[in-house]
């Protein structure tokens, strides 16, 4: 990988692995951090990286292992809430507070899942990424993969039902 193929690289994958770092962080400067370190790893396996298979995978797997170390360092738990917010300059102040209710209790939710189930949720359905990727990335066998996404979806879906909030969405 040449600098001009870095940069490229950089310039396509720098805000998702922030966002994956913000997530697991909840802080933003340790998340630039995190940033700067994963780049610079990937700066120094360049001569490496043909042999990687699946290079977004790998840079995830970085990503959250740097994570999982700096919490340790703080010896802080690790939150795998989802941050969604919704924004709507057309919705009336009653829809705004009813989306804002339902982003709560799926935030809520999603954060009482168990941990495999939050991580592979948090990838396929917020940064998009395939199940080998998420595979290789959380060290899980492709059906884990299948197997933990469908509890968590099928678990958030029964406690949106529950709450009576299913409807709104």
């Amino acid at each position: 990988m040449d600098p001009q193929e870095f940069r490229q690289f950089v310039k396509a994958n720098q805000s998702k692995i922030f966002r994956y770092a913000l997530h697991l962080l909840q802080k933003e400067e340790d998340a630039k951090d995190i940033v700067q370190d994963v780049l610079i790893k990937i700066w120094d396996r360049r001569d490496e990286l043909d042999r990687i298979e699946n290079l977004e995978g790998w840079m995830f797997t970085v990503t959250r292992n740097l994570c999982i170390d700096r919490i340790r360092a703080r010896k802080n738990h690790l939150d795998i809430g989802t941050q969604v917010q919704v924004q709507d300059s057309q919705d009336n102040p009653h829809e705004k507070t009813a989306k804002a209710q339902v982003m709560n209790l799926i935030k809520k939710l999603i954060g009482e899942m168990p941990e495999k189930q939050k991580m592979v949720l948090r990838l396929r359905d917020i940064e998009g990424l395939s199940y080998d990727e998420i595979a290789e990335a959380c060290s899980l066998s492709l059906a884990q993969v299948k197997v933990n996404l469908h509890r968590a979806r099928l678990n958030l879906k029964e406690k949106l039902i529950q709450s009576g909030l299913y409807e709104q969405l």
